[in-house]
């Protein structure tokens, strides 16, 4: 983290476009760093993936760079309090239009490189977030290939210079409501004989937008930055919003477990596990060795057989078939006694018994320990010493060595 603010100062100070090449080489310089010569034993996704998603919050620097340049694009909203010289000087270059205009028009391509390169960064960003930017109340109504009459887009001279150029200037500002042909007639000064053209794009937006037909709500970039005009805490708002509507990068992780408990473990359940690692623990190397058993870090007998590095797949304790990193902590049968041992003692300190299952003792899932009837205090205790026996649990394995 001591490099990341210096970098990302780099990359929120250059208005021109950075390949995605670049960014790929700086992942893998990172990877090198963190494994060397070893086998990557984490994926990039899974690493950059938040706490509360399971992974271990490393930046994302290509969602940075496009976060912090999306940022400045609120220097062009017409709302905007404070504007830039450079903006300025954009929406010179740019005719006397607004650039923010061109970040919702697919009619034509910008040739403006600082201005094509905000509208690529624009759309890449809401690429990745998966949310549709041209369905916006900031949508140009002429050229728009959404915005179709008689198969084509239109562009009619005489609403444009009557100031009628957005989406949003078609809808009332409070109830959202498509505006009467009376009303636009009154706000905008147009002849009474455009009124067939009325009905057409209201027919146009109704197949577009839906019925009943109300202003579109802009993605969650476009009211971030139309919310917050001095850009106060928007690149970690984004940034996360852009985590949390990623793929999850567990789900092949959460599979497994589920597979080898024969149980379903909800997504609730999971939440549980990744707050209590991220809450639980007040010194990093026990919630690093919690994020490695959920993570599957640890080579079993499953998994060197698995790779060819073992001939059998039998655990090296009980000499049993299957041994994944399950068996190993929990199912093993010469771990019958360890574990009565230790919950022996658990209770014993606690002074109450409880019932205990592999999602408690090994992922650390507290939702079936009741609220009314443990503390929190007692909870962190409870997963503490949970977690203090799995790794000596691990730490005493008999380890297979593998062929040469």
């Amino acid at each position: 983290m001591m490099t990341a603010p210096m970098i990302f100062y780099i990359l929120s100070n250059i208005p021109l476009h950075i390949p995605d090449k670049y960014f790929k080489d700086l992942d893998f310089l990172i990877r090198q760093f963190l494994w060397g010569s070893s086998p990557h034993r984490l994926s990039i996704k899974k690493l950059q993936a938040s706490a509360k998603q399971g992974g271990f919050s490393l930046p994302n620097f290509q969602w940075y760079y496009w976060v912090m340049n999306v940022k400045q694009l609120r220097a062009w909203l017409p709302t905007a309090p404070v504007k830039p010289t450079w903006s300025h000087i954009e929406t010179e270059v740019n005719g006397g239009i607004s650039p923010w205009r061109e970040l919702f028009d697919t009619s034509h391509k910008t040739t403006h490189p600082i201005i094509a390169n905000a509208k690529t960064l624009w759309c890449k960003l809401h690429r990745a977030g998966r949310w549709d930017f041209i369905k916006s109340p900031s949508a140009t109504l002429w050229g728009n290939k959404r915005i179709l009459i008689g198969g084509t887009s239109v562009d009619w001279l005489q609403w444009r210079k009557a100031g009628i150029l957005n989406v949003s200037d078609l809808f009332d500002c409070g109830t959202k409501c498509f505006l009467s042909f009376d009303k636009i007639v009154e706000l905008y000064k147009l002849k009474r004989n455009q009124f067939w053209r009325y009905v057409q794009i209201h027919s146009s937006l109704s197949k577009w937008l839906g019925t009943p037909l109300s202003c579109p709500v802009g993605s969650p970039v476009e009211v971030l930055l139309s919310r917050s005009p001095l850009g106060k805490g928007i690149t970690s708002k984004i940034y996360h919003l852009l985590q949390e509507r990623s793929a999850d990068p567990l789900l092949k992780v959460k599979g497994y477990w589920a597979q080898d408990m024969a149980l379903d473990i909800s997504s609730v359940e999971w939440d549980s596990c990744f707050l209590n690692v991220n809450t639980m623990y007040k010194e990093t190397g026990s919630r690093f060795i919690q994020l490695k058993i959920i993570h599957r870090w640890h080579r079993t007998p499953q998994q060197l057989y698995k790779w060819n590095l073992a001939p059998t797949d039998e655990c090296w304790r009980c000499d049993g078939q299957n041994a994944s990193i399950l068996h190993i902590l929990w199912s093993c049968s010469a771990l019958r006694d360890w574990w009565e041992n230790k919950m022996e003692v658990i209770f014993s300190v606690l002074k109450r018994r409880f019932g205990i299952s592999p999602k408690l003792s090994i992922l650390g899932i507290t939702t079936e320990l009741s609220d009314g009837d443990f503390s929190s205090y007692t909870k962190r205790w409870i997963i503490l010493a949970l977690t203090t026996s799995n790794n000596i649990t691990l730490k005493n394995a008999v380890k297979y060595t593998p062929k040469p």
